[in-house]
């Protein structure tokens, strides 16, 4: 496990899996599928916490949810776009909606990966 923390203290973890590149305070996560993880690039590197140490997985996976439900208000405001303008929502976009709706629905699992959202439909 790698753990991080933000400017308020808040512990974050992530697999082994997950790359970590850039400068402290400007880093890049990527998953093991090479998708950027939507996670504050201001993390710097943390100690990982003592064994007995109340864990900070279930804040973390709330986090991860409350930003998957950010993302999911987004994508059907490009929904309505598309309906509005009379154009067919884009199987990206679809696809990109149902796994973030999965996360939000999931009572638990890894926090910080989130998919990346498509390019806007032209002309909405």
């Amino acid at each position: 496990m790698q753990f991080f923390k933000d400017a308020a203290g808040q512990l974050y973890a992530f697999e082994d899996d997950v790359q970590v590149t850039g400068a402290p305070g400007a880093l890049i996560f990527t998953g093991p599928q090479g998708v950027r993880l939507d996670v504050p690039g201001t993390l710097i590197s943390a100690p990982a916490p003592a064994p007995g140490a109340p864990s900070a997985a279930p804040v973390a996976w709330q986090q991860h949810q409350a930003q998957a439900a950010r993302a999911v208000r987004a994508a059907e405001a490009i929904a309505l776009r598309c309906f509005m303008a009379g154009q067919a929502f884009p199987a990206a976009w679809q696809t990109y909606a149902l796994s973030l709706r999965a996360s939000v629905a999931a009572p638990s699992g890894t926090p910080g990966v989130l998919p990346v959202a498509p390019a806007e439909p032209p002309g909405v």
